[in-house]
């Protein structure tokens, strides 16, 4: 008796790890174990491209940003150099401009004086000479003042314009030199 239970006990034992290991649900769980770490696994590896590309498109558009931005200082650089050489270029030419005028009005303020020498009928001369001076004096006058509002893009017709009246100055200021 004592053996049949042992037999018994063995059999059932025997049955029962059979059983088990044969077990559905403990497939199921097993191969649901197994799916869960490929899936993971997957999810990992997706999760590894998808941030690979997103460096890599940020790092893209990072290059494209700077890229940029490097042509916009490039362009505001240069910009702000032409706009350095047209304020250098507009105070050169005031102050040569008022160098010229300057000896202009000295060298009429020489004549003048020398003036009160000439005779009758080269003193009429001077006079109408000096009248035509007098009426350009205030035209170049005007155009030198007006080249402190002139527009950039006008500023080159203005110094042109200033330059020919200065110039027309200096003519009728031979011609007056010529009464002598």
């Amino acid at each position: 008796m004592n053996l049949n239970r042992i037999a018994i006990a063995c059999t059932l034992t025997v049955v029962g790890i059979a059983g088990c290991a044969s077990d559905p649900s403990k497939k199921v769980n097993a191969a649901e174990a197994e799916l869960t770490s490929e899936q993971q696994k997957a999810r990992s590896e997706e999760q590894d491209k998808n941030a690979e590309a997103t460096r890599k498109h940020e790092t893209d558009h990072a290059e494209v940003a700077a890229d940029k931005s490097l042509a916009t200082s490039d362009a505001k650089k240069d910009v702000s150099n032409a706009r350095a050489d047209l304020a250098q270029d507009r105070r050169d030419f005031d102050a040569k401009t008022k160098e010229r005028l300057a000896k202009i009005d000295a060298k009429v303020k020489e004549l003048k004086t020398k003036s009160t020498k000439l005779t009758a009928k080269k003193a009429t001369d001077f006079k109408a000479h000096y009248t035509n001076f007098t009426t350009q004096r205030v035209e170049a006058n005007a155009k030198v003042s007006s080249l402190s509002t002139s527009a950039n893009g006008d500023w080159s017709a203005a110094k042109t314009d200033v330059e020919k009246k200065l110039d027309n100055l200096e003519t009728t200021l031979d011609s007056m030199e010529k009464d002598f």
